[in-house]
């Protein structure tokens, strides 16, 4: 009877556990309405941190996500653990995101600031302790240091094209206002070529260069020598900043590309107030030459380079830039920095000479008088009738008489000046005619100024036709506002395979979040007309990064297929293939491998635009998307879509991708993400133009060649 009545207590006991357990189960969670981060401590120095949330209403799941915003140096995030490292800039700031798991649009995002103090600085004041310097320590010049002997690059060689990391500065260099002297560094010989060198082989993201001079002997022989390329004066690799400097070291017989100031600037380098006049004299400039950077994927403010100096703003596809060029007289012009905010605590500014870092016992040499043709424009479109005349203005600074002559540098037909400095286009100029425009002034003869100007009398209506790698570079690397503005067409397929092109057509150069934009941007029309470019290869690590950097209001791109290289060398954040942003129309695009599409540093990519503001349609995307370890942030169509999308299909097979765009949107995913056997189905392309594409059952669409109608008027 006892065992009975333990077996019936037991089975009374399991029956109302399993019916309490039953009633919790069906009662339902509340919705979250809010989440907020509740840590209060908001400054962090070095160490782990517990990061905590909470969810509202209190009946609501507290299941969370957490992220950083961007890429914040040696910051990391490990679910809700969060590490700031020692080498995290002090007093740098970064932001964290928690988001509901339920409702990712249910989040909360909170700043905070690192409190990481630099270690004090170890003075330097011989050539002995300045190469015996270790590379993670914190130093500061206490005064110029001349050099007796060959330079040889401080750190390890980095070469990221064949996976070799290197080692550079991680702490800090403080000039103090000073200057190392005398430099002169072998980078090469026929035996053995020298690539990625500077006086550091790499500047780490936590590395500084501040307040500091580079300066050479200007006799033969001295500066930089020897066979290398993809060399710069202070550093092959900047990750980190360099503010406060200037190089004026010369290079001879060097192989371009070579940087007057440093070699390539990484996409977290930072270069700020600083200029190069250091002479060039490189070999075998190709379509390369020689730049105040080989490359900048990074962040270039109120720095300069003196035009005659170098070819090239970027020497590794010789980009011309007028707001890092600049002449002598300008970069000789006080008020021009004074403009652009360079600290005069830490700068001499004179009128007469380049600027001057401050040190102790420092004094000020007496002002020149300065001749500065102040015209910003560069190009005068004949086409329209109000820019066949153009007046020359001037500033004249430091002397009594403020009267000038004005002549042409060589005659130029179509082209005069008269007395008062109006230029005049007649119908005789051509299209592209340059002429050079030189200012004197008559109290000192000896002072002048010039500067070269070029003739746009191209009709904007006219089809530019495209049918080589050389034709297609040269639209690449132009600065010309007009290009931007037309209509060009491809007549053959281009094979880009054999070449390295870091940029895009009308690159970002605001790179702001948000606001990102290209100096001028794209508003013509590329036509493809049905052709392929293949081998494609851009980006190198950079950020927003396209075919195009930004395609702007009005701009249309078309017919066109675009194959990206191997090697997985198309990549940078907020990238895509066809543009970083497109406010106008992206239509009858086809995307291919076999490289891949890759976020630097984990960072977001898409398949076709980044940011979308304007109308994307009828487009296939074939091309494997990675950013390795957050794939959260590679969309297989774009990245921000504020536009219109329109029949685009993305092959989930190659690129293991599920959404469309970075907000899911169910609808549009189950329209655009199709695996490959789904994409070879004639009928979900009902919408595509059959004059554009060929459509067979079984295949996926291509393009016809030659399927735009030639047009009159072409060139």
């Amino acid at each position: 009877m006892k065992k009975f009545l333990t077996v019936l207590l037991a089975v009374v006991m399991t029956a109302t556990l399993v019916f309490v357990g039953c009633k919790n189960n069906d009662e339902k969670a509340a919705d979250p309405e809010s989440v907020t981060i509740t840590n209060t401590q908001t400054t962090l120095q070095a160490g782990e941190y517990t990061l905590t949330a909470e969810v509202k209403p209190a009946g609501a799941s507290q299941a969370v996500s957490w992220t950083l915003v961007g890429n914040p140096l040696g910051v990391k995030l490990d679910g809700n653990k969060l590490t700031v490292a020692a080498t995290a800039p002090n007093e740098s700031t970064f932001r964290v995101r928690v988001a509901v798991q339920t409702d990712p649009t249910i989040n909360d995002t909170k700043q905070f600031t690192v409190d990481n103090p630099p270690a004090p600085a170890i003075e330097i004041s011989t050539e002995a302790e300045l190469r015996a310097m270790e590379l993670d320590k914190n130093y500061v010049l206490a005064n110029d240091i001349e050099l007796t002997d060959l330079w040889e690059p401080l750190g390890e060689l980095n070469n990221p094209d064949d996976g070799i990391a290197g080692l550079g500065l991680s702490g800090t260099l403080d000039g103090n206002g000073y200057s190392i002297k005398n430099i002169s560094m072998v980078i090469g010989t026929a035996d053995a070529r020298g690539y990625n060198k500077g006086f550091f082989y790499k500047i780490e993201a936590t590395g500084v260069i501040k307040n500091l001079g580079f300066e050479s002997l200007k006799d033969d022989g001295e500066g930089v020598t020897g066979l290398g390329s993809w060399n710069g004066v202070i550093t092959a690799h900047n990750y980190g900043r360099i503010e406060n400097c200037f190089a004026d070291v010369q290079a001879a017989e060097v192989i371009t590309p070579f940087g007057s100031f440093i070699g390539t600037n990484e996409a977290t380098g930072v270069i700020e107030n600083c200029y190069a006049i250091g002479e060039i004299d490189a070999e075998a400039a190709g379509a390369n030459g020689s730049g105040f950077v080989n490359v900048n994927s990074g962040t270039i403010t109120n720095s300069y380079v003196l035009d005659t100096s170098v070819t090239a703003a970027i020497g590794s596809n010789n980009t011309q830039n007028a707001n890092i060029q600049k002449s002598e007289s300008w970069m000789k012009t006080a008020q021009n920095y004074k403009d652009a905010g360079w600290d005069e605590e830490v700068w001499s500014l004179v009128d007469g000479y380049y600027p001057q870092l401050k040190h102790d016992g420092f004094v000020a040499p007496a002002p020149k008088a300065v001749l500065n043709i102040t015209n910003t424009e560069e190009y005068l479109d004949y086409n329209k009738e109000e820019e066949r005349t153009l007046q020359i203005t001037y500033a004249l600074s430091n002397v009594t008489d403020n009267s000038v002559t004005y002549a042409l540098k060589e005659a130029v037909t179509g082209v005069s000046i008269n007395n008062s400095g109006l230029i005049t286009l007649t119908e005789d100029v051509a299209d592209g005619a340059k002429f050079t425009v030189v200012v004197t002034s008559v109290e000192v003869p000896e002072l002048s100024a010039e500067k070269t100007f070029t003739v746009n009398r191209a009709n904007l209506e006219e089809v530019v036709e495209i049918g080589n790698l050389e034709e297609l570079k040269a639209l690449i690397a132009s600065t010309n506002p007009s290009d931007m503005a037309k209509s060009y067409r491809l007549t053959a397929d281009i094979d880009a395979s054999g070449e390295w092109i870091h940029t895009g057509i009308a690159p970002i150069t605001n790179k702001t979040e948000g606001s990102e934009s290209a100096t001028t941007p794209f508003t013509g029309t590329f036509d493809g007309n049905g052709y392929t470019i293949s081998g494609w290869k851009g980006g190198d690590a950079g950020s927003h990064l396209g075919f195009f950097g930004e395609i702007g209001v009005g701009g249309v791109v078309k017919n066109l297929t675009l194959t990206i290289g191997a090697q997985n060398r198309y990549y940078g954040v907020q990238s895509a293939a066809i543009a970083c942003v497109n406010r106008g129309t992206i239509e009858n695009v086809k995307i291919d491998g076999p490289g891949k599409i890759m976020g630097a540093e984990n960072q977001w990519v898409a398949g076709i635009a980044y940011n979308n503001f304007g109308t994307i349609k009828n487009c296939i995307s074939l091309v494997s998307l990675s950013n390795d370890a957050a794939p959260i942030t590679v969309r297989g169509i774009v990245g921000i879509n504020e536009g219109t999308i329109e029949n685009c299909f993305v092959d989930t097979t190659v690129t293991g991708i599920t959404q469309a765009l970075t907000t899911a949107d169910a609808t549009l995913d189950a329209a655009c993400i199709k695996t490959t056997e789904q994409l070879k189905n004639a009928d979900l392309y009902s919408a595509f133009d059959t004059t554009v594409w060929n459509i067979e059952a079984g295949s996926v669409p291509t393009l016809k060649n030659g399927c735009t109608a030639p047009a009159t008027g072409n060139r």
